[in-house]
């Protein structure tokens, strides 16, 4: 099935995934070690399985939804879930470490230019102030169909975004 994009403008939740998404698939470290990222944009592979040795090690980055709120009255406070599931073939829980801190050091290189990318969603219509969090993955281990073993991680980056707002 085709992807189809509606016609509509890029909301500050688009622009931010926009920045983490591109900045984990330009990272050398990550596209030389990951075999599988799905990043959700619209690409056809996106849908394709993983979780067999051939997809592994594979990255999988998508939004989720958190609440939202009015911090006074001219600011609100909305706060965007970005997931992160990794996989690695084998049963070695350092590899599986090294590819969530090569993850952290992707988006926290301690540069500036993450902060930079985030400043870069603001605008005229998206006066806006965001803020960054990598919290630990939840780690488990699985048996894959051909018998072989895999580690698993679930982790997630929060993304918090004051908006001006007009009540």
């Amino acid at each position: 099935m085709p992807n189809i994009d509606l016609p509509l403008t890029d909301s500050i939740e688009t622009l931010i995934y926009r920045v983490i998404t591109t900045k984990l698939s330009n990272d050398p470290v990550l596209t030389r070690v990951v075999r599988t990222m799905h990043l959700y944009l619209g690409s056809r592979s996106d849908s394709e399985p993983v979780g067999d040795v051939n997809s592994l090690p594979y990255l999988l980055v998508y939004p989720g939804p958190n609440p939202s709120d009015t911090a006074t009255e001219r600011h609100s406070e909305s706060t965007m879930i970005v997931t992160f599931e990794i996989g690695i073939n084998g049963t070695n829980a350092s590899d599986l470490l090294n590819l969530w801190s090569a993850i952290r050091v992707c988006l926290f290189p301690g540069d500036g230019s993450m902060k930079a990318l985030m400043d870069s969603t603001r605008s005229d219509r998206n006066e806006a102030w965001v803020t960054l969090q990598l919290g630990q993955p939840i780690y488990a281990a699985q048996q894959l169909p051909d018998g072989s073993q895999m580690l698993s991680g679930t982790g997630a980056a929060k993304v918090t975004i004051w908006q001006s707002t007009a009540l």
